[in-house]
């Protein structure tokens, strides 16, 4: 089996959810991969095959798939049809534990939302009646795409004929339920925390473990340094916020949790090819 990435996945400014489209030229590149985030694919028309940790989903007039959190995939598209398209959808925790679950609602949609975690697999009747729906989100203000994606779940929930992957969570075996309990915290602290100082001393203490254990840990499971997935996700997010905000490079340097303003401008360079000044001009142009 192929090495495992971490995908950073960063949603953006004042956003629940991250929505991008392809069409059927596109190559996402991230190869076999995992990352905390729920995520929806929905591929209208074409064939290919969705590597689920141990288990193969092949199709051959698209697909609708839901992935629960730290689920290894990776998505081989086999062959293009003329006018394929894709929708992905992503979203952490957060949206469902502290907005939803606001609302009694939603209580059920919540329940089928942690089934994802089992990976759900939508007949074609489900997914040819949303394609249009989730298509669409990308393009829609930020109320209309919201209130469209809770339509969407709601209908995802109420289908009958879908496919869980695996019986069980533990059936997962790319991962120790242990690593990926401790990979989740990593994650959850870097999201939260990401604007503040961090160390792989503070978050191995965090984790209760020493600080040598957790690089070798963190390195094993995610392909990268500690300090190297903390600032790719901040220069992420610094561009996000360069772009979706009109706060100053310096604001937004703060923000990400840099203080040496030579430093942010030099990395930001090296992470996206123009310094934080230019992105600007060409990300809000």
């Amino acid at each position: 089996m192929q090495k495992l990435n971490y995908e950073n996945i960063v949603v953006g400014v004042n956003a629940s959810m991250k929505v991008m489209n392809y069409d059927a030229t596109h190559d996402c590149g991230v190869g076999w991969h995992l990352h905390p985030e729920y995520e929806i694919v929905l591929v209208d028309k074409g064939a290919g095959t969705f590597q689920v940790d141990t288990k193969q989903i092949n199709y051959d007039d698209g697909l609708l798939i839901f992935l629960g959190p730290d689920v290894p995939h990776v998505h081989l598209i086999e062959a293009h049809q003329p006018g394929e398209q894709m929708a992905v959808i992503q979203f952490g925790s957060d949206f469902i534990q502290r907005q939803l679950s606001t609302f009694p609602e939603f209580n059920g949609l919540i329940k089928f939302v942690e089934r994802s975690r089992r990976v759900l697999v939508f007949d074609q009747g489900v997914q040819q009646r949303l394609t249009e729906q989730f298509l669409a989100l990308e393009k829609l203000k930020p109320a209309a795409r919201l209130l469209s994606f809770l339509n969407c779940l709601s209908i995802m929930e109420a289908a009958t004929a879908t496919n869980e992957v695996f019986s069980g969570v533990n059936q997962l075996q790319s991962r120790k339920p242990i690593d990926a309990e401790r990979l989740e915290k990593v994650f959850t602290l870097v999201s939260s925390s990401y604007a503040r100082s961090l160390s792989s001393a503070s978050v191995a203490l965090e984790l209760g473990m020493t600080t040598n254990s957790f690089c070798r840990f963190f390195k094993i499971q995610t392909g990268k340094t500690f300090l190297g997935f903390l600032n790719e996700y901040r220069l992420e997010r610094a561009r996000e916020l360069l772009q979706h905000t009109d706060r100053s490079v310096q604001e937004v340097m703060y923000d990400c949790g840099y203080r040496d303003g030579p430093y942010f401008s030099r990395a930001f360079k090296r992470f996206a090819g123009m310094s934080p000044t230019e992105a600007r001009l060409v990300l809000q142009d």
